[in-house]
């Protein structure tokens, strides 16, 4: 049993990975983090049981590695479950996710072999990743996010470094030219994590949602028009030409929804709720009380679903 000690562990962090995407699907966040938790401890542990027991293998630290990457997309798709607005932010893992295919096909070009060591960053790395998932549960910040993709960066960028002049552990092992060139690779890879752009949100006192803008006549004119439906994430946010007390109506819209007035200074002034369809003309008008710079339109049922009320401050992010 000990000999196989901390594969059965590594083993664990698989079955932890699917139970977490179970619990996200139900919205359990407690029990997601609980597991979550339980996973990130067999990750020290299946180390630990193979140093106790001399068992540090090859395999050991690939099947580590691979349980790695399974877990760490359970975890996204959980994610994504739970907290559906941490969606914009999934563009910056794949940007990571085709360095890191990038790199391994190098590798197998270059010494016909993937990369698989561990350094002392990609450890660091590894130990800063869980602070990123839980801002993006609790906080919804990109700080994290931009400081993991810039640990990833180097870390994969190390790797390969090291892979190819056959060394371990640091890049200060390297000539000084060589060091030079990673650092250029690593500051040029790096630089386009600023230049991604992620999905519009508007930001309510206790929910954010994703949002098309329709900023031109002809958008504004087709709205939610032949739409089949919208979830309760989704929406759009016109952006009118300049201030003003506007006319909507609901002409082959096919579902309910709020509209929610909001003026330059971002501040709700009017809320239409529960808003029906129009199938056949004259179809009402529905306007503000005052004039505003911007309407949001959710489905139906969103505002007394999150309290959102007359003289409450939106972000737009």
């Amino acid at each position: 049993m000990k000999k196989y000690a901390a594969n059965i562990v590594t083993s664990s962090r698989f079955v932890f990975g699917l139970i977490m995407v179970y619990l996200s699907i139900k919205n359990k966040l407690i029990l997601f983090l609980i597991f979550y938790i339980l996973a990130l401890v067999s990750d020290i542990l299946d180390g630990f049981f193979a140093r106790k027991f001399y068992q540090q293998t090859k395999f050991g630290g690939k099947f580590d590695i691979i349980a790695d990457n399974f877990f760490v997309l359970c975890l996204l798709i959980g994610l994504y479950y739970l907290k559906s607005e941490s969606l914009k932010y999934w563009v910056y893992f794949a940007y990571i996710f085709v360095y890191y295919i990038f790199v391994q096909i190098i590798s197998l070009v270059k010494v016909r072999k993937l990369i698989f060591m561990r350094t002392y960053v990609a450890n660091f790395t590894a130990i800063f990743f869980p602070f990123v998932i839980l801002s993006l549960i609790f906080s919804n910040t990109i700080v994290f996010v931009y400081v993991y993709c810039f640990l990833m960066i180097y870390s994969l960028t190390e790797k390969l470094f090291l892979q190819i002049k056959n060394k371990k552990y640091s890049i200060f092992r390297l000539k000084i030219k060589q060091i030079l060139f990673f650092f250029l690779i690593v500051i040029i890879l790096s630089s386009g994590i600023f230049l991604i752009k992620t999905q519009t949100h508007v930001c309510f006192e206790k929910k954010c949602i994703e949002v098309e803008i329709m900023d031109t006549a002809e958008k504004r004119a087709l709205g939610l028009m032949y739409r089949q439906k919208i979830n309760e994430s989704e929406g759009m946010l016109f952006i009118l030409d300049r201030v003003q007390i506007p006319k909507f109506w609901m002409k082959n819209v096919q579902f309910s929804i709020d509209m929610i007035f909001i003026d330059e200074n971002l501040t709700i002034v009017d809320i239409e709720k529960g808003v029906p369809p129009c199938y056949y003309e004259p179809c009402l008008r529905y306007s503000p009380g005052s004039e505003v710079l911007y309407v949001v339109e959710v489905i139906s049922g969103f505002s007394d679903t999150y309290n959102i009320t007359k003289n409450k401050i939106i972000k737009i992010k």
